[in-house]
């Protein structure tokens, strides 16, 4: 098996001093890089434990693929926090945060490359089994699937200043400094002002950054994240469970973003799966269960 990764990142590694199996290694820290980021970053840092890359690839990581990767400026490292240099209550432990060169993030042009999965992501033991049985007969045009990555947009989800409406005190939040704090919208949006940036509201959660970078950010980080969906359903790691919130099935298809909301990435007729139907009117790849009508 492998995964889809972008062809400028793929070009990028192979033009540094990196054996083939540090190259395979390489690729597949991509993959890891995209499962840790998740969706709502606002920096592109992941944040991935020593321990993890040990057990996935060996106590010799950093020589093997990593300090090359960091020597030639293809992945940066930001500092971690540990109990002892934790000085400031309010922040807490976090290990190495990771980040790939943006630039070499372009989902207009992929390719794929196959690599061994050691780690499948989706393993829970509250996995509904018989619907990922089903999951698995599905097939999809991976190709098509991953060149509507690069038409993810999110301007429709941003407001900015004073086009704010909410009245009452926002809660701006520092991911990375896992920081919170309440204010008001006209005094947050005073403050983004002063630091020259602006105050956005995105998805009901408000930031206060420069907007080009936000979108930058935001963006790269969605796509990169059903890319990493993608390359799951690929390699068969798929997850169906129940939702403690809603009691709604969520599965690995339910997690793609809504762009994903036809039937074109489907190659076959479902109507011979016995538990699984796939409606029109929600995401990709909405399920209904018949076991729970």
């Amino acid at each position: 098996m492998g995964i889809y990764v972008t062809t400028k990142l793929v070009t990028r590694i192979k033009d540094i001093n990196i054996n083939e199996k540090g190259y395979k290694c390489a690729i597949k820290f991509f993959q890891i890089y995209s499962c840790f980021l998740g969706k709502d970053s606002e920096n592109m840092f992941a944040d991935i434990a020593s321990k993890f890359l040990k057990r996935e690839f060996s106590n010799n990581y950093k020589k093997l693929f990593l300090d090359k990767l960091l020597l030639n400026k293809i992945v940066v490292r930001n500092s971690y926090i540990t109990e002892k240099l934790n000085y400031n209550s309010s922040l807490k432990p976090k290990p190495f945060g990771y980040k790939f060169d943006l630039d070499l993030l372009d989902y207009s042009d992929m390719e794929f490359i196959e690599i061994k999965q050691k780690t499948k992501f989706n393993q829970t033991e509250d996995n509904i089994d018989y619907v990922i049985e089903d999951l698995k007969k599905l097939e999809f045009d991976f190709d098509l699937m991953c060149k509507t990555i690069n038409k993810i947009e999110i301007n429709d989800f941003i407001t900015l200043n004073e086009n704010i409406t909410n009245k009452k005190p926002i809660t701006i939040e520092n991911k990375f400094l896992k920081l919170k704090y309440k204010i008001t919208v006209n005094k947050a949006i005073t403050k983004a002002k002063d630091l020259g940036k602006e105050l956005i509201e995105y998805k009901g959660e408000y930031f206060i950054e420069g907007i080009e970078n936000f979108k930058k950010n935001k963006q790269l980080s969605i796509k990169t994240h059903n890319l990493h969906v993608i390359n799951k359903i690929i390699n068969k790691d798929f997850y169906a469970k129940r939702n403690s919130t809603n009691n709604r099935l969520d599965t690995s298809l339910t997690n793609l973003s809504d762009i994903f909301s036809f039937l074109n990435f489907i190659k076959q007729s479902y109507e011979k799966f016995k538990f699984l139907k796939l409606n029109k009117n929600k995401n990709l790849l909405t399920l209904k269960i018949f076991h729970y009508i």
